[in-house]
């Protein structure tokens, strides 16, 4: 059996005779097809008319009347073009793209509120980093501080003795058991430093005594009476220094700048390597990534296509373009390489988008 089913009347019949049936969606698309071919017929046949007619030039007059008439039969095909794809629009392209649209809608709410979690966490990271950053660093501060506190006490305490021993060799007072009872009492009086105040900005009162009062505290008492049974020891050669005080008193001077530039040098080496050894010891969280860039605040006014042309002409952010044409250079291109710049502006305003 040869079957010739060269139009839509004919594939009709055939499927009533083969007892088929077509559904109302079935029957527009054979039409639509037969719209198609129908359309494409004339077409085709406003294009020879076209070609017919600008084929053979003849004088100006019968050409500039043939190029009326072909631009005439050109905009009668276009009409008849854009009417089958305005039905297409409407029928096919449109129907099938608004589930394309509700989709990305759908997206972009999602992803709208995964940056805003996103920067929420991130922020929140930032805050437990930094409450983490700042226990660490009250608790170096506290021990550097008893350290220094401890060391400047011993050392203040050996001046004490050094300033009395001196003062005695210089007024020429004679050496007796007493003059080591007023030694040791003249540097009873020494009190160990003040601690230097720690400004916190993410701790409270309670996490800091915690701290605080987890970290030994230093007591001077071991450190005076280690001073006092130093006094008789130090007052051994007193006679022989008082024999010869203007040098036992220069000798005492430079003993003692010595020992002060040892004691700066050792509390600058055990506060460099307790800060060193509290960062390493601290623990890093993990912080979501949030990127951030900055966005010329678009304007739709003249003044600000006037701003942007200007600053782009002052500054040409060549590099920062991204354009296959120069002839189609947009304002948007221009305001996105002038943010991408970071150059200063004129009358333009910036504001930073998180991505």
């Amino acid at each position: 059996m040869v079957l010739n089913l060269c139009s839509n009347h004919h594939i009709l019949l055939f499927l009533n005779q083969m007892g088929m049936q077509l559904t109302p969606q079935q029957n527009g698309w054979l039409k639509m097809a037969e719209i198609k071919a129908n359309l494409f017929k004339e077409l085709e046949s406003h294009e020879l008319m076209v070609q017919n007619l600008l084929s053979t030039p003849g004088s100006l007059e019968s050409l500039q009347a043939a190029i009326k008439r072909a631009k005439d039969t050109i905009s009668e095909a276009k009409e008849r073009r854009l009417s089958f794809t305005r039905m297409l629009d409407e029928k096919l392209y449109e129907p099938a793209m608004a589930y394309e649209k509700r989709m990305n809608q759908l997206l972009d709410e999602a992803s709208k509120k995964e940056l805003d979690l996103r920067i929420e966490a991130k922020n929140q990271s930032i805050i437990s980093q930094n409450i983490l950053n700042e226990k660490a660093a009250f608790k170096v501060h506290v021990t550097n501080e008893w350290y220094r506190i401890a060391e400047e006490y011993r050392e203040n305490l050996r001046k004490g003795i050094d300033a009395f021993y001196r003062e005695s060799l210089q007024k020429n007072v004679p050496y007796s058991d007493k003059l080591i009872c007023e030694c040791q009492a003249f540097i009873s009086a020494f009190l160990p430093a003040q601690m230097v105040k720690f400004q916190p900005q993410y701790l409270t009162a309670t996490e800091m005594e915690i701290i605080y009062y987890g970290i030994e505290k230093y007591n001077h008492d071991a450190d005076l009476q280690k001073a006092f049974d130093q006094v008789p020891a130090r007052f051994q050669n007193y006679e022989n220094d008082l024999a010869n005080s203007e040098a036992a008193i220069q000798a005492i001077i430079d003993a003692a700048n010595r020992r002060e530039a040892e004691v700066i040098k050792a509390i600058a080496i055990e506060t460099a390597t307790n800060t060193l050894i509290a960062q390493a010891e601290t623990v890093t969280i993990d912080t979501p990534k949030v990127k951030t860039e900055m966005k010329v605040v678009i304007v739709e006014s003249e003044a600000w296509a006037k701003a942007v042309i200007m600053n782009f002409i002052k500054i040409w952010p060549a590099d920062k373009l991204r354009v296959k044409s120069w002839s189609k250079l947009t304002l948007g291109q221009m305001a996105e390489a002038l943010a991408k710049s970071g150059a200063e502006l004129t009358n333009l305003e910036l504001t930073e988008v998180c991505k």
